[in-house]
């Protein structure tokens, strides 16, 4: 599986989101910001394409109660300034029903503040760390397991498992990294183990050399690699290079499409990555058939399957349903009470359940693996 819209022009792509979502028009308006340019825009276009084709799926089938969706999507470029400058348009200026999809660096307590003063809710915020969860307020809904269940997930195969009792972690050495760190390290002790060798990285991987060389050294049975697609990736091609034969665990934060990118299929073999979404070929999933079929009706010829659109896709039919049950003309109010409501909300093989406090909805993690060709298996 590949990246979506890798060969996407933007105008182009912006273009085509907005006609997937429908017209100008519409009467419901959904606001997404997401990164469709810069280092991360494959991932933030993908999601965007999900919540366009979901939409689009709702338009098709006559909308909420007559009235039409409408996607208002704006590029933040991973720029936290952005990202916050956008959600204030999408609700000044779109008067959007609620913001969906964020995909894209953002201040957590920041967007918080915004999101309560306007009472709007949030469906999807693209990450897993502690502080977006615990800082992002009762007005943002996410769709995404914590990374504390990923780490746990790992640290359960490796040790549990395969009886590995030498794991080493490298951390990307800022707050994501430290605050994954602490978790591997919980994990760990709870095992009766210490992290067999530490080191920390840089989030552009500028020293992945010689912490390569470092680790390879340790001989360490595994490395869980707490870090971003780019400095992880150059890790993993280093540390090929100095002989390093532990096995590789990254969470969801990596993109696999992004790694083998980075340092080819044959370095990225056997590196495992947590996944938090299903995979979006598992068609053993209603909810797999139910995106591919609005992605076979909706998407570009050239849209590929990808967990960025699925998880995008997720979102919007989250979002859609908050709106079905919040009924036509309700305010911005009650359609988070309406979010609110989804316990135990099913869409085919994937559970969302979210209650008066519960803000994290899902608790989804599967391991995956890169094969030698650099697409997964599971």
């Amino acid at each position: 599986m590949r990246s979506c819209l890798r060969c996407f022009a933007l105008p182009s792509l912006y273009l085509t989101l907005a006609l997937l979502a429908g017209a100008a028009r519409a009467e419901i308006v959904l606001g997404q910001s997401a990164a469709l340019s810069g280092p991360t825009g494959d991932s933030g276009r993908g999601l965007s394409l999900g919540v366009a084709v979901a939409i689009a799926e709702a338009n098709k089938a006559g909308g909420i109660q007559g009235e039409t969706l409408r996607l208002a999507l704006l590029d933040d470029q991973g720029k936290p300034a952005q990202t916050l400058a956008n959600t204030r348009s999408l609700i000044s200026q779109e008067k959007a029903s609620l913001l969906l999809g964020y995909h894209g660096n953002h201040d957590p307590s920041e967007l918080a503040r915004l999101l309560a003063e306007q009472r709007i809710a949030l469906v999807g915020s693209g990450s897993g760390a502690a502080q977006v969860l615990s800082q992002a307020g009762p007005y943002a809904f996410h769709l995404r397991t914590g990374y504390q269940g990923e780490v746990e997930k790992m640290v359960s195969l490796l040790v549990d498992k395969l009886s590995m009792r030498r794991v080493a972690l490298l951390a990307q050495d800022d707050d994501f990294g430290a605050s994954v760190q602490q978790l591997a390290q919980q994990a760990l002790r709870a095992r009766g183990l210490a992290p067999f060798a530490q080191a920390k990285l840089d989030g552009e991987g500028q020293k992945a050399g010689a912490v390569a060389q470092s680790l390879a050294k340790a001989g360490a049975d595994a490395v869980l690699l707490l870090a971003q697609s780019r400095p992880a990736g150059l890790f993993v091609q280093h540390f090929r290079a100095a002989g390093g034969t532990a096995q590789l665990y990254n969470l969801s934060s990596a993109n696999y499409e992004e790694i083998v990118q980075l340092v080819g299929g044959d370095q990225a073999r056997g590196v495992g990555i947590a996944q938090v979404y299903p995979y979006p070929a598992d068609t053993r999933l209603k909810l797999v058939r139910d995106y591919q079929a609005a992605m076979r009706a909706h998407a570009p010829k050239s849209a590929k399957l990808s967990y960025a659109s699925i998880e995008g896709y997720i979102a919007g039919r989250t979002a859609i349903e908050a709106l079905r049950r919040a009924g036509k003309g309700a305010s911005r109010e009650v359609v988070v009470q309406a979010l609110a409501g989804l316990n135990d909300f099913d869409l085919g093989g994937f559970v969302l359940d979210f209650d008066a406090e519960r803000r994290v909805g899902s608790r989804f993690v599967e391991l995956t693996m890169i094969s030698a060709n650099g697409n997964l298996t599971r």
